[in-house]
């Protein structure tokens, strides 16, 4: 069912009446904006871009993507919520990063960090750990992959929200898309409705449940990684490196390349890759085509470590 949005300021207005506290979630204002933009028998919508991204949250492999290839969708929201309004305790989708940037308000932030491994004493740590933070208006909030969190408006507050993919948890997120892929062969199974060769609708299922199937994030992979390399080749030596100015950016990507490289040699090695590609692309050549550029990109890469120190 959808509310208007002047339907849901009058009745947030009447909370004491209805005892509720309503709360706006996942609004994909930026991209509803932008879609407005694009329809011409519509009527000029505000300016774009309504913010930009602090500096230290840049670098989404994840949003970059689809803003991109995808026919819709992201994961940048505005949520905007009256007093007493939360957020129950969850770890954010695709273990992704989240940013969470107070454009009005002030929240309470309640994090439970996940248990650690003790290198020193070898043992888990399974005591909880919990602790609260304050956000005010104009404080941004990160929040690390997989770590539950659970959140609370402690006054009407409307905030600018981030799910963000980078090299540093992409090993997590393929970590999330495998577990969901068992999950959902165990429902296959059990339903014993689907044939056991019909993968577009395994991708479907996977991207219904995450909102990502492994095509995209293979992609996505890919994509990051040639345009890392590209940043970093000397145009004039052609696959020359540039290693007369190896200063922290150069190094920054190489970093990135090889953080990717490790998670797509996982990709590859999942069963029958090329046929969820191929039920994606609708092409089972285009597939093998991009597996083994896949295959070449992680070969490629292996010239990084040539770079002298």
């Amino acid at each position: 069912k959808h509310m208007k949005l002047r339907e849901w300021i009058v009745r947030c207005q009447k909370q004491p009446q209805l005892n509720e506290r309503g709360y706006l979630k996942d609004w994909h204002l930026v991209q509803y904006l932008s879609d407005k933009q694009n329809d011409r028998h519509n009527k000029p919508s505000p300016a774009l871009p309504l913010y930009t991204t602090p500096q230290f949250f840049e670098r989404d492999l994840l949003n970059k993507f689809l803003k991109r290839y995808s026919d819709g969708g992201d994961y940048m929201f505005v949520y905007w919520g009256p007093q007493g309004s939360q957020t129950r305790l969850h770890s954010d989708v695709l273990h992704s990063f989240s940013w969470s940037y107070n454009v009005l308000g002030k929240k309470k932030w309640i994090f439970q960090v996940p248990f650690c491994h003790d290198e020193k004493n070898s043992h888990i740590f399974n005591e909880e750990r919990r602790f609260e933070v304050i956000q005010h208006t104009g404080e941004a909030i990160f929040v690390p992959s997989a770590w539950k969190h659970e959140v609370v408006n402690l006054v009407e507050t409307l905030s600018i929200n981030h799910n963000w993919i980078t090299s540093a948890n992409i090993d997590q997120t393929w970590h999330c898309l495998t577990i969901e892929i068992a999950a959902i062969e165990k429902e296959v199974e059990k339903w014993g409705v689907i044939p056991e060769d019909d993968f577009g609708a395994r991708e479907n299922m996977l991207r219904g449940c995450v909102g990502l199937d492994v095509t995209m994030f293979m992609l996505m992979i890919i994509l990051e990684i040639v345009e890392l390399l590209l940043a970093i080749i000397d145009d004039t030596n052609g696959d020359e490196y540039v290693t007369d100015r190896c200063d922290g950016k150069v190094w920054d990507s190489a970093y990135s390349i090889f953080r990717l490289e490790n998670t797509l040699r996982d990709v590859l090695r999942q069963p029958n890759i090329a046929l969820r590609l191929g039920a994606i692309l609708e092409s089972q050549t285009e597939a093998l085509e991009v597996c083994e550029c896949a295959t070449e990109v992680t070969k490629y890469t292996s010239k990084l470590r040539q770079v002298p120190k």
